[in-house]
């Protein structure tokens, strides 16, 4: 099965779902997207097909018409950019990174816990489309890690003939002395199931 969709579709519902979530956001709130592997697409097509195309810009601008940050119009809709997929991140609070991930294990948690060895630090990840929890405790050198997968809430897109992507979010929050906690909010026959005792 061949994977095929509308590109400018795509931009113009990404564009809806980030204006959807500003105006959803507190006032004052800091809007930050994360490159992935899909937003690289548009950019590996171009290079590889019309290099000298692919980074052109507007006069005096200095980023590239083609990016996902013109595309979107991040900029007006007051989003912070964080390119340089697998490696951006962005630090939510001391020890505690958002990725977009790059690492698939086949069960859910063994993503988390493979980023969370791996970068010593607490992790939430998407890329693979399951929503899991775990923790890595080690109270005789105080450490306590967290880590995330963050389901998706996208559709079958034809490129799994058996997919098993959970649907849903993740919610997270800093507490007053600055360690932040995350949990798995899951979509399920159409009705959000929050953490036993949330409503």
């Amino acid at each position: 099965m061949k994977y095929d969709t509308d590109a400018q579709a795509s931009i113009d519902g990404y564009h809806r779902i980030l204006a959807d979530y500003k105006q959803a956001a507190p006032k004052g709130a800091e809007l930050v997207a994360l490159e992935g592997n899909h937003d690289r697409r548009i950019y590996s097509y171009g290079v590889s097909r019309a290099y000298n195309i692919a980074a052109i810009r507007a006069a005096g601008d200095p980023i590239p018409a083609h990016s996902l940050q013109r595309l979107l119009r991040l900029d007006e809709l007051g989003y912070h950019w964080i390119e340089d997929y697998p490696r951006g991140r962005f630090e939510i609070a001391p020890g505690y990174w958002a990725i977009h991930g790059y690492k698939v294990r086949k069960n859910a948690g063994e993503t988390a816990w493979a980023n969370i060895a791996d970068l010593g630090v607490s992790v939430v990840c998407g890329h693979i489309h399951t929503g899991a929890k775990v923790h890595h405790t080690k109270p005789a050198i105080g450490l306590s890690l967290e880590g995330i997968e963050s389901p998706c809430m996208c559709g079958d897109q034809g490129y799994e003939i058996f997919p098993d992507w959970d649907h849903g979010f993740t919610v997270g929050w800093v507490d007053d002395d600055g360690r932040c906690h995350g949990e798995v909010v899951r979509w399920i026959d159409g009705k959000l199931r929050y953490p036993r005792g949330w409503r």
